[in-house]
């Protein structure tokens, strides 16, 4: 069981084979860390034997289809596979929608945001950025949430909205 309080607050700089001796490698950087939960990596070719690689995203995908949708704009894998996302990941109980989270996001309570619509590219179509670290996924912006990423490089590429 992955306990997604510690997951969002992971230091950046963590190292996978540290934090999560367990994972299972299902691409170059790609790993699966427990049930509905999977890491992208990057590793410093010189660095050091036994250091790296280190985490730059966590997860949260109800499949490794849509895990790879989210990590690596690979739509061609998503099977529309939709899950329960764990409560410590939401902004409040029970918000899985993409209008619900827009207006959370909208309120200020949560930081600074951004969010993607119906003309963004379709990898990125609805996501709902929030904060310096979560992601929420939508498909449709009548449809559930279908996952969550955490971003431990500490940028934010760009304001959308």
């Amino acid at each position: 069981m992955i306990d997604w309080s510690l997951l969002k607050n992971l230091e950046h700089d963590a190292v996978l084979q540290v934090t999560f001796p367990n994972a299972s490698q299902l691409g170059d950087t790609f790993y699966c860390i427990g049930p509905e939960a999977y890491v992208e990596t990057w590793h410093i070719s010189d660095s050091k034997p036994g250091r790296g690689p280190f985490i730059t995203f966590a997860a949260w995908a109800p499949s490794i289809g849509a895990a790879r949708r989210v990590l690596f704009d690979d739509l061609s894998t998503d099977d529309g596979a939709l899950g329960t996302p764990p409560d410590a990941l939401l902004l409040e109980p029970g918000f899985t929608s993409y209008n619900a989270g827009r207006r959370l996001a909208e309120s200020g309570r949560f930081g600074e945001f951004f969010c993607t619509g119906a003309f963004a590219h379709p990898a990125a179509r609805y996501q709902i950025a929030v904060g310096d670290r979560l992601t929420y996924y939508f498909r449709d912006p009548d449809e559930p949430l279908y996952a969550i990423s955490i971003d431990y490089r500490g940028i934010r590429w760009c304001r959308l909205c």
